[in-house]
């Protein structure tokens, strides 16, 4: 019973954080499946509308799209296991296989953990469309599709269409926070004046926050100071 409790506070996270993503990006649309009755959603269809590859001509030149769709379920391990991904529309970048069955290889060292929050994974999967990420490299963790692996390394970057610096798509994803003003709000109070306590003729104590602080939090000591003091 507790980990069944556990899976669904954290599925009941996730489905809030992917709708709050969804809330502050135009560019990322969140579509839950029909949930088990009871449960929330453990499966989703997200759809990316950045600027991304979905292939190559002939020429070797990218084709553009701004539909990218991936289909993302958190199975019964997750989070333990990071979530399961599948590519579903024609995609062009070399860690998501452009043939089937289209993994996505997220270098789940660097994107995932269990506390991660899941909104991060998929902003990461927008940020991969756009070219803001990407590993060609032959090298650790590898490309997962040696193709557009190729591509990026012998054509794209040397004709600087796509570079680690100049992303395909440099557009933010994410809308600014905005700070609402209400009409006619009450201006908050005034901090207090520091009050000031006499002992005698040499002894002042300041009775404020941050005094105590510089005490220790101490209480108030009477009589002549101690030498040093």
């Amino acid at each position: 019973m507790a980990k069944r409790n556990a899976r669904y506070a954290r599925l009941q996270v996730d489905y809030t954080e992917l709708m709050n993503l969804a809330n502050r990006s135009k560019f990322i649309d969140v579509l839950p499946e029909k949930p088990e009755p009871g449960w929330p959603p453990e499966k989703y269809t997200i759809t990316f509308t950045c600027a991304g590859v979905a292939g190559i001509n002939d020429n070797g030149f990218p084709k553009i799209s701004v539909h990218h769709q991936v289909s993302l379920y958190l199975s019964r391990g997750y989070p333990v296991k990071e979530p399961s991904l599948l590519w579903l529309t024609d995609i062009w970048h070399p860690n998501i296989d452009h043939l089937e069955p289209r993994h996505v290889c997220t270098n789940a060292v660097q994107t995932f953990f269990v506390g991660k929050p899941i909104s991060d994974l998929v902003l990461s999967l927008a940020e991969m469309v756009q070219y803001k990420r990407y590993h060609a490299k032959l090298e650790p963790p590898f490309p997962q599709d040696l193709d557009a692996a190729r591509w990026v390394r012998e054509v794209a970057e040397p004709k600087g269409w796509i570079s680690q610096e100049k992303p395909f798509d440099p557009t933010p994803l994410l809308r600014e926070h905005q700070i609402v003003q209400v009409p006619n709000a009450p201006r908050p109070r005034p901090s207090p004046p520091v009050e000031k306590i006499r002992f005698g003729p040499t002894r002042v104590m300041d009775t404020t926050a941050d005094a105590q602080k510089k005490t220790g939090g101490g209480g108030i000591m009477l009589g002549k100071p101690r030498p040093g003091a």
